[in-house]
């Protein structure tokens, strides 16, 4: 988890972060996890247009 915890408190303009699924089943290597996350961005400045958004989801 620090691995990812870091780089997401570098982002501008990303305010949440929330783990909302751990999947372990047959299509996941054992010994291994898939997690999801839901990721909320905003800005107190302006709307973010999806280029932005786009430009910050490459980041991971």
């Amino acid at each position: 988890m620090k691995r990812i915890i870091v780089p997401i408190k570098q982002v501008p303009d990303m305010n949440r972060v929330t783990l909302f699924d751990i999947y372990a089943g047959d299509q996941v290597p054992p010994g291994k996890k898939s997690l999801a996350y839901r990721i909320t961005f905003q800005s107190p400045t302006h709307t973010l247009t999806d280029e932005e958004v786009t430009r910050f989801n490459s980041q991971f």
